[in-house]
């Protein structure tokens, strides 16, 4: 199931099974990890020396993230520059007073601005981060490249013919809390010594 699901998100995302190297975490992700590496085809696994308490290193450490989204619908045939350019802006007030009223102790932050897109027909959109040089020109057709770009990188071909429809647009603010972000120095140095012996089964030998 796990193999199935991975191989899944692999295909979707373009990528190729034989060159990809899985990092497990947590406490059991490492017990599993050889096992679906062997199914999915993986070239490798890769096991954090702090395995157990990556999630929640991660979590501590981690950049703060808040999102916010508007679908659009009609409102994009009617008026589509009131539904992307204007929506961006009300999304914009809506972070400020998020910010003001929360009052987290960032470092810095930065404003992340993306929209869900698909070409006219399709039944799914892509969510595609868009520019700050597109945004702030209101500049439609460089939205519309950014999708193409990315159909191309993803699937291997633009439909540059093709009418590009907005879905909903989308506005993150991403924050850093920490300077520290390295993971701890946790390997121990000295040369293990053997307990035990004791013969293993794999793959049926």
């Amino acid at each position: 199931r796990m193999a199935t699901e991975l191989l899944k998100l692999l295909a979707e995302r373009g990528h190729d099974p034989s060159v990809q190297t899985i990092i497990p975490f947590g406490g059991a992700g490492p017990t599993h990890a050889l096992k679906l590496a062997d199914e999915a085809g993986l070239v490798g696994v890769l096991v954090p020396a702090a395995a157990a308490t990556y999630c929640a290193y991660g979590a501590a450490v981690s950049e703060l993230r808040r999102d916010w989204i508007r679908t659009i619908g009609n409102q994009y045939h009617r008026d589509p520059d009131a539904a992307i350019w204007g929506g961006w802006t009300d999304l914009g007030k809506q972070a400020a007073e998020w910010l003001d009223a929360e009052n987290v102790p960032m470092l810095d932050y930065r404003y992340v601005h993306a929209a869900d897109m698909q070409y006219s027909g399709q039944s799914h959109y892509m969510t595609i981060d868009v520019p700050t040089s597109v945004r702030e020109s209101e500049d439609f057709s460089g939205v519309a490249e950014a999708l193409h770009n990315s159909h191309e990188v993803l699937y291997g071909f633009r439909e540059s013919d093709n009418s590009v429809e907005v879905v909903s647009i989308r506005l993150s603010i991403i924050g850093r809390l920490t300077e520290n972000t390295n993971v701890p120095d946790t390997v121990n140095k000295e040369k293990p010594s053997i307990v035990a012996i004791r013969p293993v089964f794999h793959a049926g030998e």
